[in-house]
Parts: structure tokens; C-alpha cells; sequence
């Protein structure tokens, strides 16, 4: 018997792991052994004993189970649960194994690498260089018309072909990268051989040229599918979406450029569809709209609408239905890749279909219906979405949701003028804040708030500077005009998005807790300026009416100045002073403050402007009225000081 030398305990000499603690037992060959194959040999004993250990003590439970098994009417009864013993697992912590994998690890990384640069990037410059120097031959042997054009193709068909067979034969004896490189190689040549055929020499017509191409992109995708190479396809992809260029666009008819376009487009995504080639499906959108919009630029004519039309929404159901494919069908999480398929389909289908509709102005007056539908559309998806995945899928269903927002703000500075595009804009943005609550979704309320600034900014400045008094002196109406409505509409929009920030203010972020109070604010300083812009209209349409000179001169300006510049001052006091009310019995801080600084900076005015500006009598009332005023907040203070100090320190 032998001694472990971990636990001190006995263990005969056959075993080769103590069973007491577990100890690798050594033998003194195995010290002689290189270290990392005596790593992996201990760890393969450690495994071993402990399988054997196991099954030994099965075996003995299981002899003693059925031993008393008579004795036992239900055995069940009475059996002890036993539980197992541990799996021996080998983490990356353990010395031994750590020191192994670590060594394995920068070996198989200086593998990996070695192997790129030999196997892969050798092999595309090889076969890239391959095509240069066949260039440069061709070339040399045509300057010295050594061939005819014809054997010139015919000797580029040739290479083209021995290189693809040559590639087939590597790629049964598994050089998968050197297949690659030849196959590829192989097909350029063959591209280019037709493209001289065609436009060079002018061999054959250009519907067989058309024809070839499309024979050796169906080759290039078949070889693809048969040996799993998606770089192939791509390869197949590139050279489909050139060959009617090759032969020049110009001279093919639209209905068979733009079918061709379509059934490359089937295939490529049919192919991505069944080998789970997602990647593809990106790529083949790109040069699809690509195609199509390069042929529109330089070969579209008014009498190819009807066709246009038709497979712009082709290609804009195939790529749609690929995405429910993935997602719905096979109840896969849309990912990155799909997103960008979504998101960029739907964008140049409106992109072209707009290009397309703008030429027929004439026949096409409302142009917003083309993002309207497309908004409903994308509407519709993202709820199907969101009902199919109960909401899991948010990838998917933001995508939907997204284009639903664009193609609604779109819609909007399309078919509406003026005062209409803000208001509709700050509909919107009510309609995201809303949805961004509802579906928890800070992106949205985002959204929508930056869609509600954009308005804003447009109606302080744009709208507010295109009204034109003078148009509108002899039929404006105080309060009843669309200025005012626009202003007070904005207001509104801005209180009822603070009240669903309120309302789920346990939901929102902390980033988001101050945004209501924010809103609030806003909402009453587009009032003020609302109700500011009102009092200056119904003087200036006055002065315009009595066609008198509407001058800012404070000795000779006419007493309708002097009552407006008052009437502002009383305005800005009485406001204050509401906002100051308000801020007291509501525990409302921050309008409290905004109250303090309009009254200040009603202060500034009276003592600083208004005291120049005006006549006597009138600024004798804006002092009178101001101070009364103010001494009448200040005996607020006073009197509500405690419940207001209260208020502040809540706050």
C-alpha cells in the first residue's frame, strides 16, 4: 500500500486518483513526459478515475436496491435519494489546465493568423495579380496585333473557364480559399471577355452578351449553394447587378431590365432565405435600388411610368416579405442587418416612387398620399409585429414604428402650408409622447419632444415673422386669428405631453423626471408671448387703418404707442402675478421662480424703458400699476410666508 501525499491516507497501487481527496496520483514515468502532454494526461486521469468511482458506487447502490427489494413491498418507499457526486470540472482558474490553454490559445491565434495571410490573402492577391498580368499580355499582344478580336475573346474565355474548372476540381479536394480565389477570378474574366465582345468588338448582339452574363452569374450562385460559400454569392451578386451595364443600359428594354433586376432579386433572396444568409439580403437592396435609380437618371421616359411603377413595388414587396420571413415565420429576433433591410427599404421605395409621382405633377397633386400610405402601411406592421411577439421583438417592431413616424412627418410640409405644417407637427409630437409612454419607450418621447422643439422653433420664427399685418388689418380679430390658435394650440400640446409625464413619472428614467416641469414652463412662456403678439396686433392693425405713422419716436409718437407699451407692462405684471399665485397654492417652485424673474424683468422696463418712451400720463400708470403690484406680492409673502417657506422646503 502507498501513501497519498495530499490527505496521508493508504490507496493501492492500481488506483490512479486518490478517492479520499481526489489527488492526481503520479508515477514516475509520467514526470518524464514534456509538460504539456503530462497536463492533458493528468486531467484525461482525473476524469477517468472520477467516472470509474462513480459507476463502482452505482454499481454497489444498485446490488444492495435490489438485495432488499423483497423485503420491500414499495421500494419507492423507503429509498434514499442519494445525491450525485460532483462533476469534475476543469476551469480556466486551475493552474494546471490555466497554463495549457493559455499556451494552446497564442499558438492556435498565430495559426489563425499565418493561415490568413498564406491561405486567404495570398490566394486573392495571387489570382488578383493573375488577372493584371493577363491584362497586360492581352494588352502587349494586341498592340502588336499578334490577334484578331476574335481570338482575343475567345483566348479570355478560355482562361475564364480553366479557371473555373480548375477551381471546381480545388474545391473537391477541399482547397476551399484557393476554389474561391479561382472561381472568382475565372468569372471576372469571363465578364470582361463579353463586355468587349459586346461593346469593343462588336462580335455579338447585346441580348446574347445579356444572355451569357447571366448564365455565368447563375453558375457563380449555383456553385455558391453547392459548396456553402457565401462569398461566391456576393461575387454572383456583384457580377448580376453589372451585366446590364456591361452592355449598356441604354439599349435594353425597361420591361426586360427591370424583370431581370426582379428575378435576380428572387434568387438572391430565396438562396439567403434557405441557407440563413442574412447578410445578403442588405447587399442585394443596395445595388437593387442602385440599378434601378441609375437607369431612371440616364434612361427613363415619361411613357415607362405605368412599368416603373409596377416593379418599384416588386422590389418593395420581395424585400418587405423577406423580413417576415425571418421574423414571423421563422420566429427569429430581428437583428442589426434586418433593421437596415426594413429602414433603407422603405426609404428609397419613397425616394423613387416620389421621383417617379414629381414627374407626373400634372396627374398627381397630392403627393402626401404616397407617405400617408406608406405610414399606415408600416403601422400596420409594426402592430402585427408587436401582437406576434407580444412585444419581444423590439427591434422589429421599432423599425416598423420608426418609418411609421418618418413617413407621417413627411406627409406633413407636403400637403399642408404655413401655420398648418407646425400645427400638425406639434400633433405629432403629442401622438409620440403619448405612444412613448405607453409602449415605455424613451426613444419615442424623445422623439417627440425633439419633433415639438423643431415646431416651436419654427413658429417663434418663421410663422411669426411671415404674418402680415398690413394684409390683414381690416379683417384681424383679437384672439379669433390663426396666429393666435397656432400659439395657444402649442400651449395646449405642451401641457397635455407634461401630464403624461406626470402620469407615469414611475416609469420614466431619472433623466427624464425634470421634463415635465420643463414642459409647464414652456407652455406658459409661449402663453405670454402669445398673448404679447396680441396686444401688439390689434395696435399695429389700428395704426394701419388710420393710416397714421406707426414710429417708435418718444416725443412725437402717437398715443396709440403709448397704450400698447403700457398695456404690455400691465400684461407682463398681471401674469407674473397669476403665475405667482399659481406657484404658491400648487407647490409649484419652478413657476414660482419664472414669476420672480417676469417680474423683474417687467421692472427693467418700466424703469428703463417706459420711463423715456412714453407719455406722462401713461407712465404714470405703469409705475402706479407696477408698484401696486408688487407691494400687493409682497403682503402675499408676508402673509403666506410660512405655508410658502413649507412649500420650498418640500420642494
Amino acid at each position: 500500500m502507498r501513501q497519498c501525499p495530499q490527505c496521508r491516507k493508504k490507496y493501492d497501487q492500481t488506483w490512479t486518483i486518490c478517492f479520499h481527496c481526489n489527488q492526481p496520483l503520479y508515477d514516475e514515468n509520467i514526470a518524464l513526459l514534456p509538460p504539456d502532454i503530462r497536463d492533458e494526461f493528468n486531467a484525461l486521469k482525473v476524469l477517468s478515475a472520477s467516472v470509474s468511482g462513480r459507476i463502482a458506487r452505482l454499481e454497489e447502490k444498485l446490488q444492495a436496491f435490489g438485495a432488499n427489494r423483497e423485503d420491500r413491498p414499495d421500494a419507492s418507499s423507503g429509498f434514499e435519494h442519494t445525491p450525485p457526486e460532483p462533476a469534475v470540472s476543469f476551469s480556466s482558474e486551475d493552474p494546471v489546465i490555466s497554463a495549457a490553454a493559455a499556451e494552446k490559445k497564442g499558438e492556435a491565434d498565430a495559426q489563425s493568423l499565418e493561415n490568413k495571410i498564406g491561405g486567404i490573402w495570398f490566394n486573392r492577391i495571387g489570382v488578383l495579380a493573375i488577372i493584371l498580368g493577363m491584362g497586360f499580355f492581352l494588352k502587349y499582344v494586341f498592340d502588336n496585333n499578334w490577334i484578331g478580336p476574335l481570338g482575343r475573346v475567345v483566348l479570355g474565355l478560355i482562361a475564364g473557364v480553366a479557371m473555373i474548372l480548375t477551381g471546381e476540381y480545388s474545391y473537391r479536394k477541399q482547397y476551399k480559399i484557393f476554389a474561391e480565389g479561382l472561381i472568382a477570378g475565372g468569372a471576372a474574366i469571363l465578364y470582361l471577355s463579353v463586355y468587349s465582345a459586346v461593346n469593343f468588338y462588336h462580335l455579338i448582339p447585346a441580348v446574347i452578351g445579356f444572355g451569357f452574363m447571366a448564365v455565368v452569374t447563375l453558375f457563380a450562385a449555383t456553385f455558391a449553394v453547392r459548396f456553402d460559400s457565401p462569398r461566391v454569392l456576393n461575387l454572383s451578386v456583384i457580377g448580376g447587378f453589372l451585366t446590364p451595364f456591361l452592355i449598356f443600359v441604354h439599349g435594353i428594354d425597361p420591361r426586360l431590365f427591370l424583370a431581370y433586376i426582379a428575378v435576380l432579386d428572387i434568387g438572391i433572396l430565396g438562396v439567403g432565405y434557405f441557407k440563413k444568409w442574412a447578410q445578403c439580403n442588405l447587399f442585394a437592396l443596395v445595388l437593387t435600388y442602385f440599378t434601378y435609380f441609375s437607369w431612371f437618371v440616364s434612361g427613363y421616359r415619361d411613357d415607362n411610368f405605368r412599368i416603373a411603377e409596377i416593379f418599384l413595388t416588386v422590389y418593395f414587396g420581395l424585400f418587405s416579405v423577406i423580413a417576415i420571413l425571418h421574423n414571423f415565420i421563422r420566429k427569429q429576433q430581428a437583428t442589426s442587418g434586418d433593421m437596415a433591410v426594413v429602414i433603407f427599404n422603405g426609404i428609397f421605395y419613397f425616394l423613387a416612387n416620389y421621383a417617379l409621382l414629381s414627374r407626373q405633377s400634372l396627374r398627381w397633386q397630392h403627393l402626401g398620399f404616397l407617405p400617408i400610405t406608406l405610414g399606415v402601411l408600416y403601422c400596420l406592421f409594426s402592430y402585427s409585429a408587436f401582437a406576434r411577439t407580444r412585444g419581444k421583438d423590439q427591434k422589429l417592431i421599432l423599425s416598423y414604428l420608426s418609418l411609421t413616424i418618418l413617413f407621417a412627418t413627411i406627409t406633413i410640409p407636403i400637403e399642408l402650408k404655413a401655420h398648418w405644417v407646425t400645427l400638425g407637427f406639434m400633433i405629432e409630437a403629442t401622438v409620440l409622447v403619448w405612444l412613448g409612454c405607453l409602449l415605455r419607450s424613451a426613444g419615442l418621447r424623445k422623439t417627440g419632444l425633439v419633433l415639438a422643439a423643431a415646431a416651436l422653433l419654427k413658429l417663434l420664427t418663421v410663422d411669426t415673422a411671415a404674418f402680415d399685418y398690413s394684409a390683414t388689418a381690416a379683417a384681424y380679430q383679437v384672439v379669433l386669428n390663426k396666429r393666435f390658435f397656432t400659439y395657444l394650440s402649442a400651449s395646449v400640446a405642451g401641457l397635455i405631453c407634461a401630464g403624461l409625464y406626470q402620469k407615469h413619472k414611475p416609469e420614466i428614467g431619472a433623466g427624464e423626471r425634470n421634463t415635465a416641469t420643463a414642459l409647464v414652463l414652456t407652455s406658459a412662456f409661449i402663453l405670454l408671448v402669445n398673448l404679447s403678439l396680441e396686444v401688439h396686433g390689434f395696435f399695429a392693425t389700428r395704426d394701419l387703418l388710420a393710416a397714421g405713422p406707426y414710429t417708435t419716436g418718444h416725443r412725437h409718437a402717437p398715443v396709440r404707442y403709448y397704450v400698447e407699451q403700457f398695456s404690455l407692462s400691465a400684461l407682463w405684471v398681471v401674469y407674473s402675478f397669476v403665475l405667482l399665485v399659481i406657484g404658491i397654492f400648487r407647490k409649484f417652485r419652478a413657476m414660482r421662480i419664472m414669476a420672480l424673474i417676469l417680474f423683474m424683468l417687467t421692472i427693467a422696463k418700466v424703469f428703463l424703458f417706459d420711463v423715456s418712451s412714453i407719455g406722462r400720463g401713461w407712465r404714470i400708470l405703469s409705475f402706479v400699476g407696477l408698484g401696486g403690484v408688487l407691494v400687493i406680492t409682497s403682503f402675499m409673502y408676508q402673509k403666506y410666508k410660512n405655508k410658502i417657506f413649507g412649500f420650498i422646503a418640500k420642494d
